[in-house]
């Protein structure tokens, strides 16, 4: 978030609530690097990933973990922030965006449904799955319902946004 920044050697603990059992089906993705399989989550405070995701976009920095952040998780135990990603993605709308994600020790990347929020964008969900809609373009990014738990899927543009010539 632009001007947004942390406070110096706080450790703020943020909330991961997700209780999804080790073994999901979006290990599946994980050997194919093109594909990143991310549930959408209403109880995480922030967008995260394992570091092994995404493979071809580097770790960088960030001011959550300068800033000492950990994470909870639903059982309790505590994860430090190691950086953040900014991955480029493309849905199977078409379009291209920008996700940064925050790396700690999860074993599955979570979207933040706050953050989706925060972003200016509504989040509706449905017994089929559901749909993230722009609150200014109204471009919608469907995603599905799979064992009671809300997944998306998007391809990774490792070439960022460049025009392909």
């Amino acid at each position: 978030v632009p001007g947004k920044r942390w406070p110096k050697k706080a450790k703020a603990q943020v909330e991961l609530n997700s209780l999804e059992p080790k073994g999901s089906c979006q290990l599946k993705h994980v050997a194919n690097s093109q594909y990143l399989e991310v549930t959408v989550d209403s109880g995480a405070a922030e967008n995260v990933m394992p570091k092994h995701m995404a493979p071809r976009t580097p770790v960088q920095p960030s001011e959550e973990q300068a800033a000492g952040v950990v994470y909870s998780a639903a059982n309790g135990s505590l994860m430090p922030n190691r950086g953040k990603k900014s991955v480029h993605i493309v849905t199977k709308e078409g379009q291209a965006r920008k996700r940064n994600m925050q790396i700690t020790d999860v074993n599955r990347a979570l979207m933040s449904v706050a953050k989706v929020g925060d972003a200016g964008h509504t989040v509706l969900f449905t017994k089929q799955g559901g749909v993230i809609r722009n609150t200014k373009s109204g471009e919608e990014t469907a995603f599905r319902r799979e064992n009671n738990v809300y997944r998306l899927t998007v391809r990774l543009n490792d070439a960022g946004f460049q025009r392909q010539g």
